[in-house]
């Protein structure tokens, strides 16, 4: 077929078969252009989606690790104020008295990498509170510390005499028994027997002085110990406060104030009861 007869084929077409064929284009470009808008705006609405899950998770990963690190936070914090009270009952020699302190903050550090600002300086300023008060009642402890050390040396000595006294009596039995005494030997070994006598007698006392002032000085530490952790007790309710509202929990000041004075005031109570029946 010719270029010719092509055209003359196309001329002779009716006028309602071209109004059919533009209808049609016109029909497939609407719907082409309706499925091009409907396929941009769903990759639209599927990448506001994925950039708002993605921002959900981001906020949920951030929460979990702070909700993570302040249990923790406050599982050292209740631990340190614990070994505050425990202080005079350990070693200086053998023991860290510091240890509970160093947990603390150690956790502490890791809040100002992931705690808002606010959040952060206050636990910042719980730090410093908490290690002031802690090398203050080890200063008080230092005295105790002391007696405890003089105790032991005395009971050391006591214990040397003691069993040299024994041994003495034993030796003076044996020379006494014998059939032909010597009474030299039971002259020296009397001298030494009553020498051994009067140092389990002197240091057994000097021993239980050192124990009766130790136990003095550790009453007056537990007195002294509750106004000087007042202050961590003021830092943790502003803490508190800010903490729970990172984690979206109820956090009413006014609440958490007064239920935890009302806390420290039954600790207080408590610890003078305690302190008044030993008297």
């Amino acid at each position: 077929m010719t270029p010719n007869t092509i055209a003359l084929a196309i001329k002779t077409l009716p006028p309602l078969f071209w109004a059919a064929v533009i209808a049609a284009t016109i029909t497939a470009a609407v719907a082409f252009l309706g499925v091009l808008i409907s396929n941009l705006s769903n990759a639209k609405r599927l990448r506001q989606q994925l950039e708002h899950d993605s921002l959900e998770k981001s906020r949920e990963r951030i929460s979990q690790m702070r909700r993570s690190v302040y249990m923790q936070a406050a599982a050292e914090l209740s631990t340190a104020m614990a070994h505050l009270g425990n202080i005079p009952q350990l070693d200086p020699r053998t023991d860290n008295l510091t240890a509970p302190l160093l947990s603390f903050n150690s956790v502490a550090a890791q809040i100002q990498l992931i705690a808002e600002t606010h959040t952060a300086s206050l636990c910042a300023e719980m730090g410093k509170r908490l290690t002031a008060v802690f090398f203050e009642m080890i200063g008080k402890a230092q005295p105790i510390f002391d007696l405890k050390i003089e105790a032991e040396m005395h009971e050391s000595m006591r214990t040397f005499a003691q069993r040299e006294f024994d041994q003495l009596i034993a030796k003076a039995k044996a020379a006494n028994d014998s059939p032909q005494p010597d009474h030299q030997l039971l002259g020296r070994l009397s001298e030494g027997i009553d020498f051994y006598r009067e140092q389990v007698t002197t240091h057994g006392k000097a021993m239980m002085d050192c124990l009766e002032r130790k136990l003095v000085l550790q009453r007056q530490y537990a007195m002294e110990m509750l106004p000087e952790t007042k202050p961590i007790v003021d830092a943790q309710i502003p803490l508190m406060v800010q903490v729970r509202k990172e984690l979206e929990l109820t956090s009413d000041a006014d609440e958490i104030a007064a239920r935890t004075e009302a806390g420290f005031a039954d600790f207080k109570a408590m610890i003078k009861k305690a302190l008044d029946r030993l008297s």
